[in-house]
């Protein structure tokens, strides 16, 4: 019999930082909480998701206050996913806070590229300061 050979090395073990897990926690915590919120209570923080107000398909006399956001929140709790799998699963695997953290400077990025479509350059120093947060975090990964 051959001896196998484990798929994560058991030899040297990552241990993050104060910092890495501490930026981790609270995105980690952010996109669950605001997501959830959108879910559930159908609400969310007016900056960041289409508040406007839509005339209803069906019925011209109704409005639609937010159409997308349940989806919205939906989305915002996936973002987050990667970075709790790297709190509770990938404790002692590099891996796993380096995609939670690319993920959410992909995140970042793509929210730039939206809000220049919709204009909305006032918003830019929110996703910019989050963007070098995470950076700065995966640095120190």
């Amino acid at each position: 019999m051959s001896e196998s050979t484990p798929l994560v090395s058991t030899e040297q073990k990552y241990n993050a930082s104060f910092v890495v897990k501490f930026v981790a926690i609270s995105f980690a915590l952010a996109t669950l909480v605001t997501g959830m919120v959108a879910v559930f209570l159908n609400t969310g923080p007016s900056l960041l998701v289409d508040a406007n107000i839509y005339q209803s398909d069906d019925n011209d006399f109704a409005v639609v206050v937010a159409p997308n956001l349940r989806a919205w929140g939906a989305r915002q709790v996936g973002t987050g996913v990667p970075l709790w799998c790297a709190i509770f699963m990938g404790a002692d695997n590099k891996g796993m806070y380096q995609v939670g953290f690319i993920g959410m400077m992909v995140r970042q990025v793509l929210d730039i590229v939206v809000e220049t479509f919709k204009e909305r350059y006032y918003l830019y120093p929110a996703y910019i300061g989050a963007f070098s947060i995470c950076a700065f975090a995966l640095y120190n990964v």
